[in-house]
């Protein structure tokens, strides 16, 4: 077991989906990305997740990152991948969705992925809580740097449209979006949480800037990282993750494991880099 996952220090995307597939027994992973999103495929957690796949669209030919890719499309259009899992009756306990973030890819993504779920899982889409105007325009208007798009939009609006699911946002990493089936809503929300949040949703029209704005946090159910560990918890919580909340001020004001985050992360990209060299080349 990852120890980060173990004593619930979460601090990305794939630290979300780790924990949660730790906490539910999911044994099954599906994310869909392209090679301009996602960026956290080899920190899945394999003791977490027997089956591991990826779909990585909108990439060229000989795209390789250095890790496995289930299928690969040149698209914008995930629609030819994911419909392979779909005709074979595939499903999968967790599906990650970091999409291309125009509207009508994070759109279709959301809702081919909703397909594939098992009745017991969970979806996770990333970049669904943007924080200023320039990270939520359309890609005619993709600025430089950081670039969240209309995700947040077509997750609302699939939630919106499907009254069976349950929705919440955890305020980390650009918003990490929850969906699940109702019937489940002792996964994190009781009865009347799951109405009040859909009433918000009901209520507002998101679509217009300021309105997001000013009541986004109601619409999106939107919940700090403690809050969300608490409602999906369903392992008791470990001595050592007890212990590393009384630390953690301490250990965060030290700056010790930003270095040794910063230190991991430069021995894999030099591990990846040693494999590409070592690999034969082949022609394509």
């Amino acid at each position: 077991m990852h120890r980060r996952i173990h004593i619930e220090r979460l601090r990305s995307k794939a630290d979300i989906v780790n924990w949660l597939g730790w906490q539910a027994g999911y044994r099954s992973y599906l994310e869909i990305a392209t090679p301009f999103t996602g960026f956290q495929f080899s920190l899945i957690a394999p003791d977490v997740f027997a089956e591991i796949n990826r779909v990585v669209y909108f990439a060229p030919s000989d795209f390789d990152d250095g890790q496995p890719v289930t299928c690969l499309g040149s698209s914008t259009d995930s629609s030819a991948c994911l419909r392979r899992f779909v005709d074979h009756q595939k499903t999968f306990d967790l599906i990650f969705v970091d999409p291309w973030h125009t509207y009508e890819s994070s759109l279709r993504d959301i809702q081919l992925a909703l397909t594939l779920l098992t009745p017991e899982g969970t979806l996770v889409v990333h970049d669904c809580h943007p924080t200023t105007p320039e990270l939520a325009t359309p890609e005619e208007k993709y600025p430089p740097g950081a670039w969240l798009g209309q995700t947040y939009l077509a997750f609302l609006d699939v939630v919106r449209a499907r009254p069976e699911l349950v929705h919440s946002v955890v305020d980390l990493d650009c918003g990490c979006g929850l969906l699940w089936r109702r019937q489940d809503t002792g996964k994190g929300l009781q009865d009347d949480e799951v109405e009040l949040s859909r009433a918000a949703l009901l209520a507002y029209d998101y679509h217009d800037w300021a309105t997001y704005v000013a009541h986004g946090a109601a619409i999106m159910n939107l919940v700090p990282l403690a809050e969300f560990l608490r409602r999906h918890r369903r392992r008791p919580q470990s001595l050592a993750s007890r212990l590393y909340q009384r630390v953690e001020p301490a250990v965060e004001a030290s700056h010790i494991s930003a270095g040794v985050s910063m230190a991991k992360r430069a021995w894999r990209k030099l591990q990846r880099a040693t494999r590409r060299l070592q690999r034969p080349h082949e022609s394509i």
